[in-house]
């Protein structure tokens, strides 16, 4: 089974975000803020996509944030990324028994 370290709480989250949207996508990347309390620090992070709009939650951020995808992995300076449709995700989160991560890479990163 995967090393399931993760710190907050956006797996989960973007997860049962999803679950709302069927057609939306989920998705786990790694991420480098280029603002806030993270900037320049790289970690593995959730969210869905709605066309071309990035949703992200998580209790750290106190309110769901919408955001244009451009702008969104541009401010994110995403590297990695993996998008999972409804029933993949489904998949997924049965064969790991987590909300995520499910990619070694991911793993690997370990925040």
């Amino acid at each position: 089974m995967l090393n399931n370290k993760i710190n907050g709480d956006c797996y989960r989250l973007a997860y049962r975000e999803q679950r709302k949207n069927k057609d939306s996508l989920l998705v786990h990347g790694l991420i480098t803020p280029i603002f806030g309390a993270l900037k320049g620090i790289t970690y593995n992070h959730a969210w869905i996509e709605i066309d071309d709009t990035c949703i992200d939650r998580s209790i750290k951020l106190k309110t769901m944030q919408e955001m244009p995808k451009l702008a969104f992995y541009a401010l994110g300076q995403i590297k990695i990324l993996f998008k999972y449709s409804y029933l993949q995700t489904i998949k997924k989160s049965q064969e790991y028994e987590t909300y995520g991560q499910w990619e070694q890479v991911l793993v690997d990163n370990n925040f």
